[in-house]
């Protein structure tokens, strides 16, 4: 692992020096899994972090759907009350001729 490596990903700065002590104690032997565990902690380590900094990024991603849902609702529950008044209104209308025509005929 690079020397920066540490300062990139300090969380999982312990598992990267045990890997670093693994890897300068057994040489060559870590091409037969030698330093197996200190690599899988380290793996670990680094998914860990990479969920977090997922789950961070996807609360913002949560708030704006919700809004967007909000919005949608609202526009929706508008047209709604929009349409029922159209109704009252033609109902109105309706009902005021039915008076007219009452009044014109019995009259």
């Amino acid at each position: 692992m690079p020397q920066t490596a540490d300062k990139q990903h300090p969380q999982c700065a312990e598992a990267l020096a045990a890997l670093a002590q693994c890897h300068r104690g057994h040489g060559a032997a870590t091409r037969w899994a030698a330093c197996s565990g200190a690599n899988q902690a380290l793996a670990k380590c680094l998914a860990a972090e990479r969920r977090g900094q997922q789950r961070a990024s996807d609360e913002p991603r949560s708030s704006q759907q919700a809004a967007k849902a909000a919005a949608a609702a609202a526009a929706q529950q508008a047209a709604v009350a929009a349409a029922a008044v159209e109704d009252l209104d033609q109902r109105h209308e309706r009902a005021e001729l039915e008076s007219d025509c009452f009044t014109i005929f019995h009259a």
